[in-house]
């Protein structure tokens, strides 16, 4: 399968971007989709609660409230499920403008827990205050169902991940799919910030954390990344596509983002 380069396939996601100026209750803070009416924002933003997780510390709103939509407006969160043995997988990591989760653990018999990277806020909208929200406002109840739809892509997304691609594709993967999410927040930018770590990363894509270090020195040695820790600078996008497609890599030029 060809990869076009620029463009990144994988991201499923609806990213909502976050108006760092607005306070969380002000109908801009967070950018709805445009067919939303001023109507409907101000109830967004009047009904909308804001919580604040320190880090380290686990999300629980999803679980007390299944169903109720909650965005992160700051900070990041990785999301981990534990087995009958106690060792855990992380499924996932969430950032800004992102939704963490419509529903409970998907392994109902099983532990889950979201849990924050760092020092987060949340825009967190009730199941009680959703409910109204979906009957009388149409283009709401169709985000919603849009949300809906994108959490099955997602699920089939990490499917892929974790069983069809070898870890120089695993971290490839990883790379281009933070990088698309980061930059619904941050345009113009290049360069970026892991919000986890090594380690973590290991631990959602099922490798060692000898294999992730031996992946982004590779990457950084051929010119498509340059990596200080968790600071990354996207070089060469069409390179790491062509990893994704076994392909032969591009030319060394530096592949700008569209």
């Amino acid at each position: 399968m060809k990869l076009e380069c620029m463009t990144n396939p994988f991201d499923v996601g609806i990213p909502l971007k976050i108006n760092r100026e607005s306070k969380i209750n002000h109908p801009d803070k967070i950018g709805w989709p445009d067919d939303f009416s001023e109507e409907l924002r101000r109830k967004l933003a009047y009904l909308g609660t804001l919580k604040v997780i320190g880090r380290g510390q686990p999300v629980c709103y999803n679980t007390e409230d299944p169903g109720s939509i909650c965005i992160l407006t700051s900070g990041a969160l990785k999301s981990q499920i534990f087995d009958a043995e106690g060792t855990y997988a992380i499924l996932g990591f969430y950032l800004p403008g992102e939704i963490i989760s419509l529903h409970t653990s998907p392994v109902p018999s099983l532990p889950y827990e979201t849990i924050a990277l760092s020092t987060c806020q949340l825009y967190i909208l009730s199941t009680d205050a959703l409910k109204p929200l979906l009957i009388s406002h149409p283009e709401f109840f169709d985000f919603y169902h849009k949300v809906s739809q994108m959490a099955l892509l997602d699920a089939y997304r990490r499917t892929i991940l974790t069983g069809n691609l070898d870890s120089d594709q695993k971290i490839a993967f990883l790379l281009l799919n933070l990088y698309s999410r980061i930059k619904h927040q941050q345009e113009e930018s290049t360069h970026f910030q892991l919000p986890m770590s090594r380690i973590e990363i290991s631990q959602h894509l099922f490798l060692s954390p000898e294999t992730v270090s031996r992946s982004f020195s590779k990457f950084q040695m051929k010119g498509l990344i340059q990596a200080d820790r968790n600071e990354i600078y996207i070089k060469n996008q069409c390179g790491l596509f062509n990893v994704l497609s076994c392909q032969q890599e591009c030319s060394p030029a530096i592949a700008r983002p569209a």
